[in-house]
């Protein structure tokens, strides 16, 4: 049985300023690029990955072991609406703020890919850190999350 992937993509800081710097010299150059601000871009790193593929990039790089086990997104979803019939009922005795919900399950089940084309022709856009070094770098950052060796 084929299981479905979740595809997405994840923005790295650099690449966001780096498309502010490209406008404003854009506007410097041409002032007909002034209608680009008219339009909505998406800026991306331009590498589409799947979720758990990134996830277990990161987990690895902070030094935990990689998932080993799979759990059906149907199944998830399931266990996440039982939980919030269990908060409903409980609201008159108990208030409960779960973060597993349907809704958080649905999210991390659905695609978010999101073309940045018309930013490359509008504009010449074009990532300047690629998503490998992007997750070394963000890796690096949260030094204190790794795990600490005996």
């Amino acid at each position: 049985m084929k299981t479905k992937q979740t595809v997405l993509l994840y923005n790295y800081l650099y690449c966001l300023i780096e498309v502010i710097i490209l406008l404003c010299f854009c506007i410097c150059i041409n002032l007909m690029i002034l209608i680009a601000f008219l339009q909505a871009y998406h800026i991306t790193n331009d590498e589409p990955i799947e979720f758990w593929t990134f996830m277990t990039r990161m987990i690895v790089g902070l030094g935990y072991p990689a998932p080993k086990y799979h759990i059906p997104f149907w199944l998830v979803y399931m266990i996440a609406l039982i939980l919030q019939v269990f908060v409903v009922l409980l609201r008159p005795i108990k208030t409960i703020r779960p973060t597993f919900t349907p809704m958080t399950v649905a999210l991390a089940g659905t695609n978010h890919y999101y073309s940045c084309d018309r930013a490359k022709k509008d504009f010449a856009y074009k990532p300047l850190v690629p998503l490998d070094e992007a997750i070394r770098i963000t890796i690096n950052s949260f030094s204190e999350l790794k795990k600490k060796v005996n």
